[in-house]
């Protein structure tokens, strides 16, 4: 019952360390990580309208600038088709009415797990229509040029928080997991228990007295090596 007890906490304090490893890495590449230069081209959804696109992107973070395109404007020549990623929130309906142009961001390693955006429309802009859905704005930057604002995303997106969940939590389940080996390796070589360090040298009982584990015959050899190089440096120690 015990040993059930404890390989559930295990689990669960390695489920909480995997979320905060997460979150954290989310919101420090948000923060810190570096952006490389701007693609262009056009974004859509499946049966929707063609959107013209920028997006940039680092290590953990990915910002997007989508504008509408209009039906009187040229088209670029030959332009580049990008790949909209699933969180990247699109208008449904008739886009005329309430939305012109949006600026979103997302973060997360090795999937985006949060994001945040800023929808506006141009023909009735302000400088106060600027603003953040799902994310706390550190600076607000330009209200010209995207991808100026330094935006910390807060909403989640969960098929990336899930999997990055259960990507940091595996991975320290599996570090104290090792960590628990060692610790018992060096335990049982000091004659020692297992379970809670004490010094079991000179117990005869089939438990520890401290825990009430078992000790098993292995640890049980390890105590009389350990008893029995006590008593002989005890013999040559001078009187």
């Amino acid at each position: 019952m015990r040993s059930s007890l404890s390989v559930i906490v295990l689990i669960l304090l390695s489920a909480a360390l995997g979320a905060a490893t997460c979150i954290g890495i989310a919101l420090a590449a948000a923060r810190w990580s570096p952006i490389g230069p701007p693609l262009r081209g056009i974004v859509a959804r499946e049966r929707g309208p063609l959107w013209d696109a920028s997006t940039v992107s680092g290590r953990g973070i990915q910002r997007w600038h989508i504008t509408r395109q209009l039906r009187y404007s040229l088209p670029l020549a030959a332009p580049m088709r990008l790949k909209a990623p699933h969180w990247l929130p699109f208008p449904e309906g008739d886009t005329r009415s309430y939305m012109s142009e949006m600026e979103a961001v997302g973060a997360g390693w090795p999937l985006i797990c949060l994001h945040a955006e800023n929808i506006f429309d141009i023909m009735n802009f302000s400088p106060t229509a600027r603003v953040w859905r799902n994310g706390y704005v550190i600076e607000h930057g330009s209200t010209v040029q995207p991808f100026t604002a330094i935006v910390v995303p807060l909403g989640p997106v969960w098929k990336g928080l899930i999997v990055n969940t259960l990507v940091f939590s595996a991975g320290w389940l599996a570090f104290m997991v090792v960590v628990g080996m060692i610790r018992a390796h060096v335990r049982r070589c000091r004659g020692c228990c297992t379970r809670c360090g004490y010094d079991l040298r000179g117990s005869a009982g089939a438990r520890c007295p401290e825990c009430g584990g078992r000790i098993r015959s292995q640890e049980r050899g390890h105590h009389r090596i350990g008893e029995e190089q006590s008593a002989t440096s005890q013999s040559q120690s001078p009187p």
